[in-house]
C-alpha cells in the first residue's frame, strides 16, 4: 500500500483503530458492500460512517436496514460491548443470530426482521427486544437448503464481493 491510497484508517500505511477493524471484518460477512466502502474513510467511524452512531466515541447502533445486504450475520459484532441496538432488517441475509451476540452487554434491540434467516434464537436477556417476523426458517434447526446449497450460496457471496471491488477498481481507474 502507498501513501494516501487507503481511505480506511489512516493516510499512511499503519494499523486501523480496533473499532475500526471490527467493522472491516463484519462487513466481511456482507461481502465488503460498495455503500459501505464508498462511504466509510478514516480511522473514526463516529464521524458520520453509514449505518453507524456512537455515543461518547463509543458505537451504540448499528443500523444497515435496507441496504441489500448479503452474506451472514458475524459473530464480530459481539467485539462492539456498547452496542445498545442492531438493525438488520430488510436484506437478503441467510444462516443463524450467532450464539456470541446474548454477551453484548449494552444491547436493548435485535431486529432480523425480514431476512432469511433460520435456526433456533439464541436466549437474549429478558430486556433485549428481538424481532425476527418475516424469517419464515426461523426457530427450525435448519434451512429449506442442502449443505451444498449453502456452499454454493457462500461462493455466491465471494462472488458479488469481487464483482464489487471490480466495479471500483474500474470506475478508478476511469477517474484518474
Amino acid at each position: 500500500m502507498t501513501e494516501d491510497t487507503n481511505s480506511f484508517c489512516l493516510p499512511k500505511p499503519g494499523d486501523c483503530s480496533p473499532r475500526v477493524t471490527t467493522l472491516l471484518s463484519i462487513s466481511r460477512s456482507f461481502g465488503y458492500p460498495v455503500k459501505l466502502a464508498q462511504n466509510w474513510k478514516g480511522n473514526d467511524p463516529c464521524t458520520d460512517w453509514l449505518g453507524i452512531t456512537c455515543s461518547n466515541g463509543n458505537i451504540s447502533v448499528v443500523n444497515f436496514a435496507k441496504m441489500d445486504l448479503n452474506g451472514t450475520i458475524s459473530p464480530d459484532f459481539s467485539s462492539l460491548k456498547s452496542l445498545q441496538r442492531l438493525i438488520l432488517a430488510n436484506n437478503n441475509l441467510i444462516g443463524t443470530i450467532p450464539q456470541e451476540l446474548i454477551t453484548l452487554p449494552a444491547l436493548t434491540e435485535l431486529d432480523v426482521s425480514n431476512n432469511k434467516l433460520y435456526g433456533k434464537v439464541p436466549s437474549f436477556r429478558d430486556n433485549v427486544v428481538i424481532n425476527t417476523n418475516g424469517n419464515l426458517d426461523i426457530g427450525k434447526d435448519n434451512s429449506e437448503l442442502t449443505p451444498e446449497e449453502e456452499i454454493l450460496k457462500g461462493h455466491l457471496v465471494q462472488q458479488i464481493w469481487l464483482h464489487q471491488i471490480l466495479l471500483l477498481l474500474a470506475e478508478k481507474l476511469l477517474v484518474e
